[in-house]
């Protein structure tokens, strides 16, 4: 009863509406109208058809549940624990415990505790299989794993190359020696923190990015808008000046055009000219052999400027050793220079001394020029040197003389030393033969 006045309403409605809306609630009226006539049906059928029909509810509806905890990772965790690091990151968007941690698409552990610092950062403790080895080279990043779920997933990837250097580059040469490469492939020591975790953009966040860099590069085209259009009208301006000045110098543009058709004539004479030149066999031997001889030239300027840096090298050498002597000169001349009073006073009083031994000197000088001098006569007198040469030699021939009297007195004296008998009668009374007693040594 009810069902037919909603169709007379609805028929009453559609005839005060337009022929469309008539034929939509004719057909309206003849859904409503199958569904009367199979609904009986459905409640009359058999117990073994709803049972399969339910079954297969149950089914579908396990199926969903299942793909839903495989979505959004809800089922328990079933790994074994194995060693535990921490990692801090600034932010930790989409991760919560039982998030997988991954390392070359592999999994290879969960995330346990999720920790927000007083500062702003999060630090995650992960669990990591007992058999992966975490390395101090890599890093670790938090990236989306999901789309439709939003679930992040972590993933420890190699460090850039930048990041290494930076890190374990003591000597900052841009290479890592064996020690330091060797520190770099460490493994990590469970149970402690690394600070350098990475959070990489999410799609989504991407596209919002992007829309905003749109939108601000839409609104720079649109501000550019106007100022193409000043361009424009700058630009027709400009063309009008342009076809106005070729009007008004219209001879000389042809003129020009000519003189550029000349030049262009010209141009390709000398072309020939330098094709007739080049073209040339025994040119063309020529060229290539000066050719040739370029690599022996550069050789040769080579070795040159390696000779010019050698030479360059021994005047770096010759100017340190001459900067070396300056040094030591100065360590010389700084004392002459404290007691330089000293050594004027000490100067001063020798060259008066010197002064003084020169006019001693010309004295000594003036002496023997004298004619009447001693000096002057010795030197200049023949018969004088003669004289007292002669003078010289007797001495020596008496000395010679009296060398046999002075050994005939030293014998005589000796004899007497020893025997003082033979200067008196006691002597005469001694039997003791002559020369017996002490002697003194001879001299």
């Amino acid at each position: 009863m009810v069902h037919r006045v909603n169709w007379s309403i609805a028929r009453t409605l559609a005839f005060n509406n337009s022929f469309k809306e008539k034929q939509a609630i004719e057909c309206m009226n003849l859904t409503f109208f199958k569904i009367q006539l199979v609904l009986p049906l459905l409640i009359l059928m058999n117990d073994r058809t709803l049972k399969t029909r339910l079954g297969s509810v149950v089914v579908l509806a396990g199926v969903i549940a299942v793909s839903l905890l495989i979505m959004f990772e809800a089922f328990p965790n079933l790994r074994a624990n194995g060693y535990e690091i921490m990692i801090q990151f600034p932010t930790a968007p989409g991760v919560r415990e039982s998030t997988t941690v991954r390392k070359s698409g592999i999994e290879i552990g969960r995330v346990t505790d999720v920790e927000l610092k007083s500062d702003g950062g999060v630090v995650l403790t992960i669990a990591v299989d007992d058999e992966v080895i975490i390395r101090n080279h890599e890093s670790c990043r938090i990236k989306m794993g999901s789309l439709l779920t939003g679930a992040a997933i972590l993933e420890f990837t190699p460090k850039p190359p930048e990041f290494l250097f930076a890190e374990f580059d003591a000597n900052q040469d841009g290479v890592l020696d064996d020690e330091e490469l060797a520190q770099s492939q460490a493994p990590v020591t469970p149970g402690s923190l690394i600070s350098n975790g990475l959070v990489v953009d999410d799609p989504l966040t991407l596209l919002v990015n992007m829309q905003q860099n749109m939108s601000e590069t839409f609104n720079s085209i649109q501000g550019a808008g106007g100022g193409v259009t000043e361009a424009s009208v700058e630009f027709k301006t400009l063309f009008e000046n342009i076809n106005r000045t070729f009007a008004d110098n219209e001879a000389d543009l042809k003129q020009a055009v000519q003189q550029t058709n000349i030049a262009m004539q010209r141009f390709e004479q000398a072309m020939d000219s330098l094709d007739m030149i080049v073209g040339d066999e025994e040119t063309q031997i020529k060229l290539k052999a000066s050719v040739n001889e370029i690599p022996k030239v550069l050789r040769q300027a080579t070795l040159t400027l390696a000779s010019a840096q050698q030479t360059m090298q021994y005047f770096e050498k010759v100017g340190e050793k001459a900067e070396t002597n300056l040094n030591n000169l100065e360590k010389f001349t700084r004392p002459l220079g404290e007691r330089g009073e000293m050594l004027v006073e000490s100067i001063t009083s020798s060259v008066e001394n010197f002064d003084s031994t020169v006019s001693e000197m010309s004295e000594l000088v003036t002496t023997l020029n004298n004619a009447e001098g001693s000096l002057h006569k010795i030197v200049h007198d023949d018969e004088l040197y003669y004289s007292l040469k002669r003078t010289t030699t007797n001495i020596e021939e008496a000395t010679k003389r009296m060398r046999p009297i002075l050994n005939d007195l030293r014998v005589f004296s000796d004899k007497i030393a020893t025997d003082p008998r033979q200067l008196g009668v006691s002597g005469m009374l001694d039997r003791r033969p002559v020369g017996v007693g002490v002697k003194s040594p001879l001299w």
